[in-house]
């Protein structure tokens, strides 16, 4: 009799594993590997402490035109506006290269930075000293409320670069409510000088007042 009961205590427990392994592979199909990265939150003037960097949003502008630091004889202007988002990158590990830098609007539609305008030529970033960078992105004048802006290492699969690993990515609330959406979108002939990043250094805040011949 023990040893038919032993027989079935055998069988209850493998099938019960089956059961929970079949619980796991529902939730996660073999074969597919989970890309979306882990979002670190913040908002504007806060660090986001990410494991290789701290991130923090100093300001945000807007201007319907930008000088390119590479060309100050001629200005570009923006299709919708180009809101201006002055960034503070501390690395905290080895040298790193940020792949992102988009905004994200309040429907989850991203933008990249502007080719056009030539602001942000951040490279490899040492690590332990701050990195000022000025990013421009053209964008809807209509878009502006409720956007963040999404700072990470990764590709855009949300995986590190020569690895398999999920990463880390900040997403910092730019504070655009609906009454400043209105006043950056309502910024006529004037242009900020493109800065393309630096230690110990800031963007031009001084603005460039712009006329026609």
């Amino acid at each position: 009799m023990s040893g038919v009961f032993r027989s079935a205590g055998v069988v209850v427990a493998v099938v019960a594993a089956m059961a929970v392994g079949r619980v796991i592979t529902d939730q996660v199909p073999v074969g597919e590997l989970a890309t979306d990265p882990f979002v670190e939150e913040g908002s504007l003037g806060q660090p986001v402490e990410l494991e290789y960097a701290d991130v923090r949003v100093e300001r945000v502008r807007s201007a319907p035109f930008i000088v390119p630091a590479t060309d100050n004889d001629h200005v570009v202007r923006a299709g919708g506006v180009f809101l201006v988002v002055d960034l503070t990158l501390t690395v905290t590990t080895e040298p790193t290269t940020f792949t992102e830098k988009t905004l994200v609007d309040s429907d989850g539609q991203r933008y990249l930075e502007s080719d056009r305008a030539r602001c942000d030529a951040s490279g490899l970033i040492p690590a332990g000293v701050p990195w000022t960078a000025m990013l421009c992105f053209d964008v809807p004048a209509d878009r502006l409320r409720g956007m963040s802006l999404r700072v990470g290492r990764q590709g855009p699969d949300g995986i590190v670069e020569g690895t398999d690993r999920r990463d880390q990515v900040a997403l910092i609330d730019l504070g655009i409510d609906a009454d400043e959406a209105e006043l950056l979108a309502s910024r006529q002939d004037v242009a900020y000088r493109g800065f393309q990043g630096g230690f110990h250094e800031s963007p031009d805040l001084e603005e460039v007042t712009v006329t026609s011949e």
